[in-house]
């Protein structure tokens, strides 16, 4: 009888082995499907440019949409709220304070600015979690967006009822 190690190599061997063994079993049943050898020549010539056979008729919707997107190939891209290029050698602009500047009280709501979004149309500013443009009022507060500039990352908001205004900024994670 085969000692313990014995057993442990046998069994190592064979849990090495039966993969390979499958495998060829397969192959030996399947057949070889690829092909055994290879050749290939050279295309003509045609300077770039795509042979076909026959033309292609393109539907107008085709034609539309090739249209969309060479007019918005020529638009510039506004600024992205997921990509934040910290640019060492620029420095920030100081700016003077005013009297409505950001002095914060007590019943005064705290506002976080998560993000800035610019379309052609359109800015909005994400404040506490939700979504707003300029103009709108943010909820359960009397604060109104006033601005929103997505170049500096932040937002001027105002207070309906005492007329404080405040500028709250991106926050940015290093």
């Amino acid at each position: 009888m085969a000692s313990p190690e014995v057993k442990r190599k046998m069994l190592s061997l064979g849990i090495f082995c039966a993969p390979v063994l499958i495998v060829q079993a397969t192959a030996a049943i399947l057949g070889r499907g690829a092909p055994s050898a290879v050749s290939a020549s050279a295309a003509p010539s045609t300077d770039g440019v795509p042979v076909s056979s026959r033309a292609i008729a393109w539907t107008s919707t085709q034609l539309a949409a090739s249209a969309r997107i060479a007019e918005l190939n020529k638009q510039p891209f506004e600024p992205t709220p997921f990509l934040y290029d910290f640019d060492e050698s620029r420095q920030p602009v100081e700016k003077e304070l005013t009297e409505t500047a950001e002095v914060s009280s007590p019943d005064q709501p705290t506002f976080h600015l998560q993000a800035v979004m610019s379309t052609a149309n359109d800015r909005q500013a994400l404040i506490n979690g939700r979504p707003y443009r300029q103009g709108q009022m943010i909820r359960s507060t009397t604060w109104t967006v006033l601005s929103i500039d997505v170049e500096a990352r932040q937002a001027l908001l105002r207070d309906s009822q005492t007329e404080n205004t405040i500028t709250v900024r991106v926050e940015l994670t290093r």
